[in-house]
């Protein structure tokens, strides 16, 4: 609901680096809100709650600000994120603000001919690895750039572990999020 998203991006924690050139970025505190929508996203993933990153808020204000191309799942063979916490398997995207149409900020998934402009209630969701676990290259995506002053894309990334994330909150704070 509008009043929901609201209140999701009042409680954000944006990150102390202050804005990004590509986007600002803030975790979202475990309010009764974010805990509805982790429940929505781990029912529609087939998943339980304790299988999903924390919450993670992008925010793209700024004409220009765009997130190049890249994929979601866990790169590199030795990151130690592999090892403690499991590979990113699947990702929803949360829309919580309309872009209106020629003003940027759409999802590209440029190897599916796919490109989906933000609407606020919706979520775009997709897998990260095949069955046996195979990373999908062909998921490559972008988002990109906002074109029109006064315009801001705000989502929520839910990222899905193949495994149950450690509950203790120290290791979820290390977390290397993006």
């Amino acid at each position: 609901t509008t009043k929901a998203a609201a209140s999701l991006m009042a409680s954000a924690v944006y990150d102390s680096a202050g804005s990004r050139p590509r986007r600002d970025r803030a975790n979202v505190p475990l309010g009764p809100e974010a805990l509805q929508l982790q429940t929505r996203v781990a029912e529609a993933m087939g998943v339980e709650t304790a299988f999903l990153e924390p919450l993670r808020l992008v925010r793209y204000s700024r004409l220009g600000q765009t997130f190049e191309e890249h994929v979601d799942w866990i790169v590199d063979p030795q990151d130690p994120q592999l090892e403690l916490l499991g590979q990113r398997v699947a990702t929803a995207l949360v829309i919580l603000e309309s872009v209106p149409e020629a003003a940027g900020g759409e999802t590209d998934f440029p190897c599916l001919g796919i490109a989906a402009r933000p609407e606020a209630g919706t979520a775009l969701l997709w897998p990260n690895v095949c069955a046996d676990g195979r990373p999908l290259p062909e998921l490559i995506h972008e988002a990109k750039p906002i074109s029109r002053e006064g315009v801001q894309k705000t989502a929520l990334n839910v990222w899905v572990r193949d495994r149950p994330l450690p509950t203790d909150p120290a290791v979820l704070e290390s977390l290397v999020l993006s």
